[in-house]
């Protein structure tokens, strides 16, 4: 999934397949304001993706995943992850969590948002 952070200026990307159709986990980000995003005279622009390093609980991340949906939150700079597949030796599974991502330039982080009643089943 990809989302834009009006606050930060960060378009965000988190998991997804790769050419070898395995399931990411990793966060990375492209800051749109940096010195490093200039356009070029062929009309295109140039930017440099970092990983996101989040500074706290580093080892909470969601699962690697597929498919799942998201909604990032300009008020409080957070991107919301939802369900989504993961995929192991000749099983493909359905995921129901909720995850959460601080991008605070100087505290980015992971959470897990846990239910309090019965959750959606995973899509």
């Amino acid at each position: 999934v990809m989302q834009y952070n009006d606050v930060s200026h960060h378009i965000l990307l988190h998991g997804g397949l790769n050419s070898e159709n395995q399931a990411q986990d990793d966060c990375w980000y492209i800051d749109v304001n940096a010195s490093s995003a200039m356009q070029s005279t062929s009309f295109t622009m140039e930017f440099e993706w970092k990983p996101c390093l989040p500074t706290a609980n580093a080892s909470l991340t969601p699962s690697a995943r597929y498919g799942h949906g998201s909604v990032f939150f300009d008020a409080t700079a957070t991107l919301y992850v939802w369900g989504g597949f993961q995929s192991g030796p000749g099983v493909v599974y359905v995921l129901d969590d909720m995850w959460l991502f601080r991008d605070d330039t100087t505290n980015q982080r992971w959470e897990q948002v846990l239910a309090t009643s019965t959750r959606p089943a995973g899509r």
